[in-house]
């Protein structure tokens, strides 16, 4: 299990197995400045791929967008190794520009984007020839240098075996976390549930699930509509807001 060290304003699960892949998020969204919805979709889809952000996701004043930034590499990209590889690339680079921005006009922004050392955290997911796969990005500030690194898991690929789970965003202990079992989506559901009850300023419900098989995708738990918002151009207002 890959628990980034990170801020708790948002909690994502994806469990993964040898056929399936299920995607938990709680719902509870915070902002540093002008202020937005309470609640929102944190699972989006480009094309056949499906991505997450925990952290830093958005900054409609100096134009970082996180989920402009993952749609438009996995767009460019034909199989899910080329969309690691630009998701990665693009990530890195548009980060690294918003908060060398944020440190420079926005301190207070900064230091919220900060607080741990992790500022945002992605995870990408599809079905592609039959094969589950996911890859979880932790973007590492190194408070030192100001530059940031790149951690990235991979399954297949880095997990030792055709199960594996992570959690990104606000985590609860390992210890806890190695005492739920059961089926994807009932660990899925019960890892978020805990984190929401351990955190409940920061995370909150209504909780979503998606269920990734072969034979397509299915929404679990649908409560915001997100499968119809994900059809939907999005327009953002240039106001100084940094989502998480």
């Amino acid at each position: 299990m890959l628990v980034p060290s990170f801020l708790s304003a948002t909690t994502i699960v994806i469990v993964r197995t040898a056929n399936l892949i299920v995607i938990a998020s709680d719902s509870k969204v915070q902002y540093q400045g002008a202020q937005g919805r309470p609640q929102g979709c944190k699972v989006a889809r480009q094309n056949e791929t499906y991505y997450v952000v925990a952290g830093l996701a958005m900054d409609t004043y100096h134009g970082f967008l996180a989920g402009r930034t993952i749609a438009s590499a996995i767009a460019r990209s034909n199989t899910f190794d080329e969309q690691v590889k630009a998701v990665e690339e693009d990530m890195q680079r548009d980060l690294q520009k918003e908060l060398d921005a944020l440190k420079v006009d926005g301190p207070e922004a900064f230091k919220f984007a900060v607080t741990g050392d992790t500022p945002s955290s992605v995870g990408i997911v599809t079905i592609e020839a039959g094969v589950p796969k996911v890859a979880v990005f932790s973007f590492i500030l190194d408070e030192t240098t100001g530059k940031i690194t790149v951690q990235r898991d991979t399954c297949p690929g880095t997990c030792t075996s055709d199960s594996y789970y992570v959690q990104l965003g606000g985590v609860i202990t390992k210890e806890e976390a190695e005492k739920v079992q059961g089926a994807p989506l009932y660990i899925a559901r019960t890892l978020v549930e805990k984190q929401i009850a351990r955190d409940p300023k920061n995370v909150g419900p209504p909780i979503e699930i998606l269920e990734l098989r072969a034979s397509g995708p299915e929404w679990i738990q649908d409560d915001l509509n997100c499968a119809a918002e994900m059809n939907i151009r999005k327009k953002y207002p240039k106001t100084v807001t940094v989502q998480f």
